[in-house]
């Protein structure tokens, strides 16, 4: 056996020679002579020698939930394509949620209420700095940023969350746990219309219709207009949200450019009641206020009765006194302009306006004078009645952001 096994090995070499020489015999018939012309030889090169056309495709990092950063702190950047991809009316906690260090939560999935809360970090909300394309928005009394106030998310081009304080040119109040910056989409050189219709359970309606007006000498633009609605999970009531935000970009030059923004937020929403662990486990999670009207005797309630009988704690847990309707709107002017080569200064003067409420269920001790009710002097006296009590506060809120920044050679800038 080891003899044929020699034998074989030696025909496979002959027959391995035998090819190569038939192969260079061929390759040598190919060669023109040399008084013959070029033509067919160059053909021949040009052919061995084309490429074939390579596509590159490029895809976002982890579905759009990761940027390429550059800053020496820590910063997640959520773009469009990842906003996509949460439910359509999703508000910006909703979408923060993947955000390394972010834990939120919301009683509305459809996020249509101001119930939502998070933390970066450990740090509460009112800890944390919000902007809306360079324009602080957070509440002027608590620092709290009301999460369904800030346009559509289908107008959002990223959102960016910056773990730990907030750079020290952020115009935040109070910002020392982060910032959440909202960059609106910038418009298009074309025209186009995006329509966008969605229904769901609870009888959920979404309707949103955007128009880029396209390029009309240098200006560009969009706006869009919504509505949303739904009913809440639990207990009675519906939250409506109308909306409308517009975005102009003028193009002085290549080096200087104004950009103005319009947002206006116009929303009716009712509270969802707080549920303790005890509760929830002896009425179970649809438990809320009640939606039966409970008559009032005549002549009110005796003050001894508050809160200690059927009857008052049935008023005192009414939906309807358990409203929160708000109106908003934030203008800004974004000036970028360009002073020689080392010389540039960004200016954004703005103006934010906020009138709204939240109400809540309160007893005050009333007569009443000729039909109308007239509120006693003492207020533990009899006679009490249940009265829609409502905080509201009216917000006027004008500021300039400007910055200044100086190129000092190739490693130095002074702003």
């Amino acid at each position: 056996m080891h003899t044929s096994a020699v034998r074989r090995h030696h025909l496979l070499w002959l027959a391995l020679s035998t090819a190569l020489a038939l192969g260079t015999a061929a390759h040598a018939g190919d060669i023109p002579a040399p008084g013959n012309a070029n033509g067919d030889a160059n053909d021949k090169t040009r052919k061995s020698t084309t490429l074939s056309t390579v596509n590159v495709n490029a895809q976002a990092l982890a579905g759009g939930l990761m940027a390429v950063q550059d800053q020496p702190k820590q910063v997640s950047t959520i773009t469009a394509q990842a906003i996509a991809q949460v439910p359509i009316t999703a508000d910006y906690t909703q979408i923060i949620n993947s955000a390394p260090g972010v834990n939120s939560a919301s009683s509305d999935g459809f996020g249509l209420t101001d119930a939502s809360s998070y933390t970066i970090r450990g740090f509460s909300a009112s800890e944390i700095g919000v902007t809306l394309d360079g324009v602080p928005v957070n509440d002027a009394g608590n620092y709290i940023p009301y999460a369904s106030e800030y346009g559509e998310a289908r107008n959002y081009e990223s959102i960016n969350v910056t773990q730990g304080s907030a750079d020290l040119d952020m115009p935040d109040l109070g910002a020392v746990g982060g910032h959440i910056s909202f960059i609106t989409r910038k418009p298009t050189d074309h025209f186009n219309v995006y329509v966008g219709q969605t229904v769901g359970s609870n009888n959920a309606l979404s309707t949103f219709l955007r128009v880029n007006t396209g390029a009309i000498g240098p200006v560009r633009s969009w706006f869009s207009i919504s509505r949303n609605s739904d009913d809440k999970w639990r207990g009675g009531g519906d939250n409506n949200i109308d909306r409308i935000q517009a975005k102009s970009v003028w193009t002085i030059d290549e080096n200087n450019s104004l950009t103005a923004n319009f947002n206006l937020n116009r929303e009716h929403n009712y509270f969802y009641m707080p549920l303790s662990k005890a509760q929830a486990a002896q009425y179970g999670y649809s438990y809320d206020y009640t939606t039966t009207w409970t008559p009032t005797p005549a002549g009110g309630f005796a003050a001894s009765d508050l809160y200690a009988t059927d009857a008052t704690l049935a008023q005192a847990s009414y939906y309807r006194l358990f409203q929160n309707p708000f109106k908003a709107w934030v203008a800004s002017l974004d000036g970028e302009f360009k002073f020689g080569s080392n010389l540039s200064l960004s200016v954004i003067p703005y103006f934010q306006f906020g009138d709204g409420n939240g109400s809540f269920a309160g007893f005050l001790p009333l007569q009443f004078v000729n039909g109308k009710p007239v509120v006693q002097a003492d207020q533990f006296t009899d006679g009490q009645y249940a009265v829609y009590e409502a905080y509201r506060p009216i917000t006027y809120r004008p500021g300039i952001n400007a910055k200044f920044t100086l190129e000092l050679g190739l490693d130095n800038t002074l702003d």
